[in-house]
């Protein structure tokens, strides 16, 4: 008879591949079930909020987002969103401490965004517009070379891509759908300009302007002006800052693209009247 320990090891190696065999035909023909409790992992999901969170260069953006409470709406998988996306650089120019304070934010951050719509560059064509979330309209501009603008700002960075939409990153902020007595206050290079427009009593005139087109005097242009301006009386202002405007109806508002065709055209030299009444050459 064999020792008990061999007749032991004997039982346990038959019992260990009965249960193996057993287990492995369980394998084969019963495949077992997923366990309810434990659902399958949903797929990952980049959505614009995403893209532009995880962008340090966009954490000016993503600030003002966040206090307008605009974040979740740019999270939304079921919804379609075109977003023009300025960098910090792009918000450079601008004075966002009177921007707040107007609580123009809302309204400069909705020009950015076009519901409803995926357009990709190649849907944007020179000379159309587009609707925007503020219900104001984008015009796009396509030069020689194919490079896009929208509003005069350039894309830099164009078909970014997300599971709710494309980005398209641009070196300025877009603040058109201001009036022009805003544009000036924004723009910290301008605010001289302002400042000398609510001086002469102009300011709800430039509020109120359609189509006017302004060759705007920076702060520096100000500075070297100092001693002429203080010596003007407030008519003589006036006069002064309605000659840097044009409100010509034929001419609406005169872009560069089309001051430069206008000089093209007249071997390089025009006249326009402006608001003053004196044509400026």
């Amino acid at each position: 008879m064999q020792p008990l320990s061999k007749r032991l090891s004997l039982l346990a190696f038959v019992f260990f591949t009965a249960i193996g065999l057993v287990l492995a035909g369980c394998g084969d023909d019963d495949p077992v079930s997923p366990d309810p409790d434990d659902p399958d992992p949903e797929p990952d999901v980049t959505t614009i909020a995403d893209l532009v969170a995880d962008d340090d260069d966009f954490s000016e953006l993503v600030g003002l987002l966040q206090e307008e409470g605009l974040v979740d709406p740019l999270a939304d998988t079921t919804a379609t969103f075109t977003v023009f996306a300025p960098t910090n650089d792009a918000f450079a120019p601008y004075d966002l401490g009177i921007i707040e304070g107007q609580e123009a934010v809302g309204d400069i951050l909705d020009y950015h965004v076009i519901e409803d719509a995926e357009l990709t560059s190649g849907d944007l064509e020179d000379g159309a517009t587009v609707e925007t979330l503020s219900g104001d309209e984008l015009e796009v501009f396509i030069d020689d070379e194919g490079t896009v603008f929208v509003d005069g700002s350039q894309v830099t960075n164009a078909d970014v891509e997300a599971d709710n939409g494309v980005v398209h990153v641009i070196d300025r902020a877009l603040i058109g759908n201001q009036n022009l007595a805003n544009v000036a206050w924004f723009v910290e290079d301008t605010f001289e300009l302002y400042q000398a427009a609510v001086d002469a009593e102009l300011g709800d005139a430039l509020a109120g302007a359609e189509n006017w087109t302004v060759f705007a005097p920076n702060n520096a242009a100000f500075a070297d002006a100092e001693d002429l301006i203080a010596d003007l009386d407030q008519d003589q202002l006036q006069q002064v800052l309605q000659y840097h405007v044009i409100a010509d109806e034929e001419l609406q508002r005169v872009r560069s693209s089309g001051l430069l065709g206008l000089l093209a055209e007249q071997d390089g030299e025009v006249e326009l009247e402006t608001l003053q009444g004196e044509a400026l050459t």
